[in-house]
């Protein structure tokens, strides 16, 4: 299976640079979550296998079904099948995203291959368990995230608040919840600080 998915991420690649490649893209998307699926009920009826031993391929469907899910293709008829079987193994969807008038348009035919219409593995916790544990780098996390050029990611709102609040040159006490992002802020704001004061002698105006 190794070579199938390696192969399959190579075409995706590829179909990623051609202007018309995002349905060519989803069609592979999906016959790389078949490979999974097929593998995945393959090592479940091994006795000698443990869950946690392969986990992490219903960790790589969740996070296959979520590039697709997040992509104008998503709304297609074709796809239905695939979003209710997965809906039948336990996975979540992330909301379609709204469509232009061009997305509205497209042209919509039958899948190349053929995708399994029931199959008997689940996942082994339950939803929100699933992704807390496993898939937090692989969830939206942005609230109000903007571009903002005195960092190299895009910050969410209260992480341009503080930024706003240190440009000020005052003080600023961050408290949000673990993975929100503080990391992200204390070196960039750090880094700042350490080279003004390298370039300041502390006299200069500017440097206050």
């Amino acid at each position: 299976m190794e070579i199938k998915i390696s192969l399959l991420d190579k075409a995706i690649g590829v179909a990623s640079g051609k202007n018309d490649g995002g349905r060519l893209v989803v069609e592979l998307q999906v016959l790389k979550i078949r490979e999974y699926i097929w593998e995945w009920e393959a090592l479940a009826k091994a006795p000698s296998v443990e869950i946690d031993e392969i986990i992490w391929i219903p960790v790589e469907i969740y996070r296959t079904l979520h590039e697709i899910w997040l992509s104008s293709n998503a709304s297609l008829p074709s796809l239905k099948k695939i979003k209710r079987l997965l809906r039948t193994i336990g996975f979540p969807f992330p909301a379609t995203p709204k469509l232009s008038i061009q997305d509205v348009t497209l042209e919509d035919t039958a899948l190349p291959f053929d995708f399994p219409t029931a199959c008997t593995i689940r996942l082994p916790y339950p939803t929100v368990e699933f992704q807390l544990r496993f898939c937090g780098p692989y969830m939206a996390k942005s609230l109000d995230g903007k571009k903002d050029d005195r960092v190299q990611f895009i910050p969410d709102g209260w992480q341009r608040e503080v930024l706003d609040i240190l440009d000020k040159n005052e003080s600023v006490i961050a408290v949000a919840p673990t993975s929100a992002g503080k990391t992200f802020i204390v070196p960039t704001t750090s880094r700042f600080f350490l080279i003004l004061g390298i370039l300041c002698d502390g006299e200069d105006p500017a440097c206050r």
